[in-house]
């Protein structure tokens, strides 16, 4: 294939968005190589958290800045295994070892065995309308894991409590429910509280003001936690909701200093590592779980799902806006200053 001189691509730099054109990398045209041309790409809050330099970056993974995207591939070096006009989505997990994917062309180079965890195939009649299978596939892999701490077969019986109404929380919401959980969604603001509710993604009884904690004070087995700042509000919000014995899932948020309130519980490590801790805090004793990242078999649940069980799961229906490429750069800026605010999911294409 004949490849241009130059490509452009998303750059981020000190806190600075920019779109560059950039020579095209010919010298990763190799035989352990993909080249990748993202068909859409979505914006995730770690996207923003990156821009405003909030997040702790993993050495092992790299950033994420751009890390949603489905496209097809445009070359596959032979020891890939993969094949020119296959279409895929990307697990950022596995390898730091790539390009952004806010670009005309995403770049990958490892081993067989890297590449297969890192780049999931995706059948073409998956691909419209438009959703994105990697945050999905990062609530799969949430729900199993709390299943294995909880030893729960589903959520039969149990009432949930999920706090953030945004992409992953509405997530959390659908598959509670397809497990055939009570589930509560609860939000500070009322845009997304409206968003869902407008969309058809939850009833109005199912949606709540966290103005409204008190109300449902010891109510629920499960209480997740899904927004991108955990911050003490929220964690009080949350202790206030679950009941005794209940589970608190820390989905997203927390860095590497952050503690459970006024206790020693360091609850940065229980997210990353995937663990289970009982907590005995004032009057509640109660579990704090953790999950962080997916694998490719999350992905492969998650596309199985949203093709066999649309009803449950209206993906799509998480779609706001979508922008060109060329507008990313003041987008996502006035997303980090707070300017600029959309309920569910913002798709960029190229």
């Amino acid at each position: 294939m004949n490849f241009p001189n130059t490509y452009k691509s998303a750059s981020l730099k000190n806190g600075i968005v920019s779109i560059e054109e950039v020579e095209f990398p010919k010298a990763k045209v190799n035989n352990k190589s993909l080249i990748i041309k993202p068909l859409y790409m979505g914006i995730c809050r770690a996207d923003v958290k990156e821009v405003v330099g909030s997040r702790d970056i993993p050495e092992d993974r790299g950033p994420l800045f751009g890390h949603e995207f489905i496209g097809e591939i445009v070359f596959a070096g032979e020891e890939t295994k993969y094949v020119k006009g296959e279409y895929v989505t990307f697990n950022p997990n596995i390898t730091p070892n790539r390009t952004t994917g806010f670009a005309e062309y995403f770049f990958i180079e490892g081993d067989k065995e890297t590449l297969e965890k890192a780049i999931v195939r995706i059948d073409k009649t998956v691909t419209e309308p438009i959703w994105q299978p990697e945050p999905f596939a990062c609530i799969v892999h949430s729900i199993e894991k709390l299943l294995e701490h909880t030893g729960w077969n589903g959520f039969s019986g149990k009432k949930a409590a999920v706090i953030g109404c945004g992409n992953s929380g509405i997530m959390f919401g659908q598959y509670i429910k397809h497990l055939n959980g009570e589930v509560i969604m609860f939000n500070r603001g009322k845009m997304r509280r409206n968003f869902i509710v407008k969309n058809g993604l939850f009833q109005h009884d199912e949606v709540e003001s966290l103005e409204n904690v008190s109300i449902h004070n010891n109510e629920f087995s499960l209480v997740i936690v899904v927004p991108t700042k955990v911050d003490y509000q929220v964690l009080t919000d949350a202790y206030e909701l679950i009941k005794n014995d209940g589970y608190m899932l820390l989905y997203g948020g927390t860095q590497k200093d952050d503690l459970f309130l006024e206790s020693n519980i360091r609850i940065d490590p229980i997210r990353r590592e995937e663990l289970s801790e009982r907590v005995e805090y004032k009057d509640k004793s109660f579990y704090i779980t953790g999950a962080y990242g997916c694998r490719k078999e999350d992905f492969d649940t998650g596309i199985k799902l949203y093709q066999e069980q649309k009803s449950s799961f209206p993906l799509q229906k998480l779609v706001s806006k979508q922008i060109e490429l060329s507008e990313f750069p003041e987008f996502i800026t006035q997303m980090s200053t707070g300017e600029l605010d959309y309920p569910g999911k913002v798709i960029v294409k190229p």
